[in-house]
């Protein structure tokens, strides 16, 4: 019955095979040669050699290209080809049914371009990838416009140009008469320099035809500012996906007054792009009352955006502003967003203190922010986003609002579940406002980052010389540490201590000490639950009996090279630096304090396994007993690894961990700063 289907059943089913089946399906009959062979001619991708195939004119009579040219329906130009309009002209005439062509870059010559070629031979295409040739300005827009004449069933348009022209050459009017020759276009790709709105534009835009079947729009090249922002919402408002990227910059995209007609405008506005979700923008401002009103139009406009990523370049000075302008201008707030992605960026590097501030965003789940220099205030920001569940800083500082202390007897759960942070500043006060009001936190990731110790109200300053980190009601699924330092200095925006995290051995701490709070073998809910523990050879580390896991930093030298390595400290060794820091109830403490000039770490019973070396541990300037440890107390057993420190439940219920746990870091001696850094092998 198979072999009796009608040639256009077959026809479909061949559109979904690779042609290697289908090369297979001409043998079967002679009813399937015809359908599956015909297929075959679908997609076209031309090289060199079937360029010149197509283009002889030694026998066009047998030319297979010839023959079947009118059963392509997709045609591909690899690039550098650089055909000349003759050349053109000849695939023009032969796939005479093309509905998707692509010219790939350079593809396309400029050699007598416009001249012979005919698109009126194309009209059936549907989409359109073209690469303009590099020649003049006019020839390119006149060209332009008249191939794009000839195409009236276009729906998807990609017209790049790669040449490098000066910014600014075209206008929102190019925009207008792309549409009007093409009313079919829904999906609009263009890299063509666009320059600024006029603020004078504005009464003429009022008038304009809107493109109601344009749902993506991606513009390179292209600042986006309250003018164009103006343009689109009355051009545009079908669109679901916008994407504007600034490629080039010139003082032609950023230098702009705003008109006081400008500003009535943005008054009258109301939420004009009702199906957008997803806004991809990079843009270049400067810190003035443009960008401020700039904000407040597209919170006014974006009524249902889903998806924001954001790429911001101040090209000014941001620190010569003063503070409130500055945390105006990348305020937002959104009913509907669910995942945001924001970097801000500046001209000069060294500003500090720029407030990110965001308003109410009750569905916001997911947050990236970069900011070099820029300022979280973690509370508020729960606050007015408390559906987040992820949250990642690259640079800046992390603090607490300083009405949080006033306000702590309102106790109020968020959803956070993950936190990322890299080459950021962050005091010690905010890892405990997390685990009191963030019960779901099982991911915390450390890169880079200066952790400081913040006093608290009821010690005395001037008396603290331990960095504690009280995490008590968090339970980690996972917990990473990469070169991050802990700092006394209370100074949490201290310019003199820059973020720079280098190898310096006098910084290190050494000693790292795992406390269990729980043993596995006694978890209750041990026997009726699956545990993930890694057997002991897989981590090179034992649980031991007292629930002290020792692990040394320990230097290797190889070659030229130092490196440093994970290693667990042996009985002795565990015994000799527990008396030291008086944490061993031995009464031979003082006894062996008094030898620990003759103690090396490294002996042939606790050497490391891989290399065999020992390595002195002794009471000078540089041995990691001068430098304290670092107290992680934890209700988990620890996967120590060479790149990271990982820790794994102890038992499940639900998914959910069953026992909570908190982890100290202390330090008792009074230095400037201390570092964990990780082994890299």
């Amino acid at each position: 019955m198979i072999f009796r289907l009608p040639f256009e059943i077959l026809t479909e089913i061949s559109s979904f095979m690779t042609n290697r089946d289908k090369l297979q399906c001409t043998r079967v009959c002679k009813a399937w040669t015809r359908p599956f062979q015909d297929s075959l001619w679908n997609i076209l991708d031309l090289d060199y050699t079937k360029l010149a195939n197509i283009c002889s004119t030694c026998d066009l009579q047998n030319n297979v290209y010839q023959k079947n040219g009118y059963l392509v329906e997709s045609l591909a130009v690899r690039e550098f080809h650089k055909l000349n309009d003759q050349k053109l002209y000849t695939l023009q005439k032969t796939f005479g049914a093309l509905r998707h062509l692509s010219f790939q870059q350079y593809s396309l010559g400029k050699q007598d371009f416009g001249k012979t070629a005919d698109w009126n031979l194309w009209r059936s295409l549907t989409e359109l990838d073209l690469f303009m040739p590099d020649v003049s300005l006019e020839i390119r827009r006149e060209e332009m416009l008249k191939i794009l004449g000839c195409l009236p069933r276009l729906t998807r348009l990609r017209i790049v140009e790669t040449y490098m022209e000066e910014v600014g050459s075209y206008t929102w009017q190019m925009l207008e008469s792309i549409h009007a020759i093409l009313p079919r276009l829904r999906n609009l790709h263009t890299n063509i320099p666009m320059n600024r709105v006029q603020p004078g534009d504005i009464k003429y835009i009022k008038s304009i035809t809107p493109a109601s079947l344009i749902t993506q729009l991606k513009l390179i090249d292209h600042n986006m500012d309250i003018g164009w922002l103006y343009y689109f919402s009355l051009k545009y408002p079908n669109i679901d996906s916008l994407y504007s990227q600034v490629k080039r910059c010139s003082g032609s995209y950023i230098e702009r007054t705003t008109n006081p007609d400008e500003i009535r405008q943005v008054s009258s506005w109301s939420y004009n792009f009702s199906r957008l979700k997803t806004v991809t923008m990079e843009q270049r401002i400067k810190s003035s009352v443009d960008s401020d009103i700039f904000w407040k139009s597209l919170y006014q406009i974006v009524g249902s955006l889903d998806h924001f990523i954001y790429t911001v370049w101040f090209e000014d000075d941001i620190s010569d502003l003063p503070q409130g302008e500055v945390s105006r201008s990348i305020g937002f707030s959104s009913n509907t967003l669910r995942s945001a992605h924001i970097v801000i960026k500046s001209k000069d590097d060294h500003q500090i203190g720029a407030q990110l501030k965001f308003g109410i965003c009750p569905r916001l789940v997911k947050l990236e922010v970069g900011a070099r220099h820029g300022v979280i205030q973690l509370d508020l920001l729960l606050r007015n986003c408390s559906s987040l569940k992820t949250f990642v800083l690259r640079g800046g500082s992390v603090k607490l609002n300083s009405e949080s202390e006033v306000h702590a007897h309102k106790q109020q759960d968020y959803c956070l579940e993950e936190v990322s942070l890299w080459s950021s500043t962050v005091g010690t006060n905010v890892f405990e406002y997390i685990s009191t009001h963030c019960k779901s936190l099982s991911n915390l990731s450390l890169s880079y980052v200066k952790v400081k110790r913040m006093p608290s109200d009821d010690s005395n300053d001037s008396d603290e010389k331990e960095v504690v980190l009280d995490m008590p009601h968090t339970g980690f699924n996972s917990l990473e540490f990469k070169f991050t330092h802990f700092s006394l200095n209370t100074d949490l925006y201290s310019t003199v201590e820059r973020m720079a995290l280098v190898n310096s051995s006098r910084d290190t701490v050494y000693l790292i000490v795992l406390e269990l709070l729980g043993s596995i073998s006694n978890s209750a809910d041990i026997s009726s639950t699956n545990v993930n523990v890694r057997k002991p050879q897989e981590t090179r580390f034992s649980q031991p009996a007292n629930g002290r896991m020792w692990i040394y930093y320990q230097p290797l030298v190889i070659g030229e090279e130092e490196r440093r390595c994970l290693r667990q400290l042996g009985e002795d060794e565990t015994e000799f630096v527990e008396n030291h820091f008086g944490l061993s109830k031995s009464t031979e403490a003082e006894e062996m304090s008094e030898e620990i000039d003759n103690v090396h770490f490294g002996s042939e019973k606790n050497k490391l396994p891989d290399s065999g070396i020992g390595q002195p541990f002794r009471t000078n300037q540089c041995s990691p007993l001068s430098r304290s440890f670092i107290d992680l107390n934890v209700t988990a057993y620890i996967n120590v690894k060479t790149s990271r420190m990982e820790s794994v439940p102890i038992g499940y219920t639900q998914g959910k961990l069953t026992h909570a746990r908190s982890w100290l870091i202390r330090q008792e001696a009074p230095l400037p700063s201390t570092s964990l850094l990780q082994a890299t092998l």
